[in-house]
């Protein structure tokens, strides 16, 4: 049985114009020396002038001469694909049902983790998974774009964990047949089961279910049997998604640190 102690990395503060972290349309925002003039938030979104890399997400990331402010845009919380059950782990096989907030959108779906494409499989029946799987599905609605990738990861349990309790958090890793590296990071999962008061379970409910991006963490400690990773947590688009474990606030950002030396 491997033990981590986890905790979330550690990331510099950002600067915000509002409590709430979202600046209103007139928040005056900087930009670096010898680039566009300062103005509002809207003014450099209309005219084109915010960086690329703010541009290219709802997380809007605007540098300023003395720092960063983050600031995020309206964005629906809500997938476009429902997946019924939820991702977790299971004693069983699953019976997966998809179904489309748009009900005249078409389902495509992959098992593979690969993102799904017009020439995907389409959804028309419930789909039985007897392997562990991570599914990603989109809607394709008739006369728009397609939503968002969802996604949820499916684990089947081993026989002999099944019934298997501990008085400490488990966490499930998954690479998928891939071995980690250090110096890359790879698509993966993180799985997170929490009994609070009682003992954990595999099969309860998951405080956390979903991709990440996994790889080893250390430089001496390689030599040792057990590795300690670092784990960036990301939805089905790719973004970074933010979680609670463990009492810790919620972040994207985490380590599995496993400090072998220590016999205590």
């Amino acid at each position: 049985m491997l033990r981590f102690h986890c905790r979330p990395s550690l990331k510099p503060a950002h600067a915000s114009c509002s409590g709430a972290g979202v600046p209103p349309a007139t928040c005056p925002l900087a930009v670096p020396a010898g680039g566009s003039s300062a103005g509002t938030a809207k003014e450099l979104w209309q005219a084109g002038r915010l960086p690329h890399y703010a541009r290219r997400s709802l997380a809007l990331v605007v540098a300023c001469c003395v720092g960063i402010s983050v600031f995020a845009a309206e964005k629906s919380t809500e997938p476009a694909v429902i997946f019924s059950p939820a991702g977790g782990a299971f004693a069983t096989n699953v019976t997966l049902k998809l179904s489309a907030r748009d009900a005249a959108a078409t389902i495509r779906y992959t098992l593979d983790g690969s993102e799904p494409e017009e020439s995907s499989p389409a959804y028309s029946a419930p789909l039985s998974l007897t392997n562990t799987a991570l599914v990603r599905a989109k809607a394709f609605p008739k006369s728009q774009p397609a939503s968002a990738p969802c996604a949820e990861v499916f684990t089947l349990l081993d026989d002999d964990l099944t019934n298997f309790t501990s008085n400490l958090p488990l966490l499930i890793v998954h690479s998928f047949g891939t071995n980690l590296a250090r110096d890359e990071r790879l698509e993966g999962a993180l799985q997170v089961a929490d009994g609070g008061q009682e003992r954990t379970t595999l099969t309860r409910a998951a405080s956390f279910s979903g991709r990440a991006l996994l790889n080893i963490r250390g430089r001496a400690s390689l030599r040792y049997p057990k590795n300690s990773f670092t784990v960036k947590l990301i939805d089905g688009v790719g973004d970074p998604v933010s979680a609670p474990f463990f009492g810790f606030p919620a972040d994207s950002d985490w380590i599995l640190y496993a400090p072998y030396p220590d016999k205590a």
